[in-house]
C-alpha cells in the first residue's frame, strides 16, 4: 500500500480489560466495522451510539484486551490498512522496541508504509538478525530487514525499532534521522571525512564496509572517494548528510543497547546499493 498517515485520537478515559463502550476525544471518521488499535490491542467497531462514544469488540485479530490509560492513542484505519498480524515463516511476528511518533505499537502487515507528523516515511519489516536503532540495514523484496554485508543489491533502510530475530519493527526510509556509521579502516574520529566535518563544499559517499567489524555500519568517503579511501566499490545512493546537522549529531555512541560506533544526521531519499566501477579498488 502507499504511504499514509493514519487518523488517530485518544482515550478521554481510562480503558479496563472488560470495558465494552469507552470515551475519546473524537470519533469523527470512525466508523461500524473500521479497525482501532490502542497500544498492542486491536478492536473492531461495533457501534458509534453518539459522538465521542465507541463500542467495540476487544482483543481480536489475535491481540489481547489489556487495561489503557488515559489519553492513550487511538488509531483508526480499515482492514487493509491494518491486515492480519505480521507473520513470517508461518509464524505470528513478535513486535519489537517503542515506534517512532506517531505509529502504533501493533504489528501491522509486513511491507505497509506509513508516514509520521514529520513527512518521515518507515516500512514495517520482518527481522532476519539483532539489529539496532538507528543501525542501517537492507530491505529485501519480501521486507526482510538484514544487518549490511560486504555486497548486496537492493533497497536499505534505517532502524527506528531494534528487535531480534523474528521480531518485526519500523525501519525509516525517507526523511531526516540520525544513523549509525563506521566500517573497517575508518575511524569515526578521522577529521578528513564529511561526517565529521560537515563539509559543504564536497558531497559524502556512503559505501559497505570491505569486512565486517563493530558497528557493522557503513564507510564513507569525501567526493569521488579513490583507492584509498575506499576498498569498496558497492555505495549506497540516497543518503545524505542532512541540511541541518550540527556537530552535536557526530558522536560517539558506546551503550550496549545499541554498540559502539559514531553516528550522524542524515536525509534518507529512499536508498539503495549501487556497484560503481568508476571507483574504488578491487574487491
Amino acid at each position: 500500500m502507499g504511504a499514509a498517515d493514519l487518523t488517530s485520537t485518544t482515550l478521554s478515559a481510562a480503558l479496563n480489560a472488560t470495558d465494552r463502550i469507552f470515551l475519546v476525544a473524537s470519533s469523527t471518521g470512525i466508523l461500524a466495522g473500521d479497525k482501532i488499535v490502542v497500544e498492542d490491542e486491536m478492536m473492531h467497531v461495533i457501534a458509534v451510539p453518539v459522538a465521542g462514544t465507541l463500542e467495540v469488540q476487544r482483543g481480536t485479530n489475535g491481540s489481547a484486551p489489556s487495561a489503557h490509560t488515559i489519553g492513550t492513542a487511538v488509531y483508526q484505519g480499515d482492514e487493509d490498512e491494518f491486515g492480519p498480524q505480521a507473520k513470517y515463516e508461518g509464524k505470528y511476528q513478535t513486535r519489537a522496541g517503542t515506534p517512532p511518533g506517531g505509529l502504533p505499537k501493533y504489528p501491522v502487515a509486513l511491507g505497509t508504509v506509513k508516514r509520521d507528523a514529520l513527512g518521515n516515511e518507515y516500512v514495517f519489516c520482518s527481522y532476519a538478525n539483532l539489529v539496532y536503532a538507528q543501525l542501517p540495514v537492507t530491505i529485501s523484496e519480501v521486507y526482510d530487514a538484514a544487518v549490511l554485508g560486504t555486497t548486496g543489491r537492493g533497497r536499505v533502510g534505517v532502524v527506528a525499532e531494534e528487535g531480534s530475530s523474528d521480531q518485526g519493527g519500523w525501519v525509516q526510509v525517507y526523511g531526516r534521522c540520525l544513523m549509525q556509521i563506521g566500517a573497517s579502516g575508518v575511524s569515526p574520529s578521522d577529521a578528513a571525512n564529511g561526517p565529521t566535518t560537515l563539509s559543504t563544499s564536497v558531497a559524502t559517499r556512503f559505501y559497505l564496509g570491505p569486512s565486517q567489524s563493530t558497528p557493522i555500519a557503513m564507510g564513507w568517503v569525501s567526493d569521488q572517494g579513490s583507492t584509498s579511501d575506499a576498498v569498496s566499490r558497492y555505495y549506497v545512493n540516497g543518503i545524505s548528510i542532512a541540511t541541518d546537522a550540527s556537530m552535536g549529531d557526530v558522536s560517539l555512541v558506546t551503550s550496549a543497547a545499541s554498540h559502539t560506533g559514531s553516528r550522524v544526521a542524515v536525509f534518507l531519499n529512499y536508498p539503495y546499493i549501487i556497484y560503481d566501477e568508476r571507483h574504488g579498488s578491487s574487491v
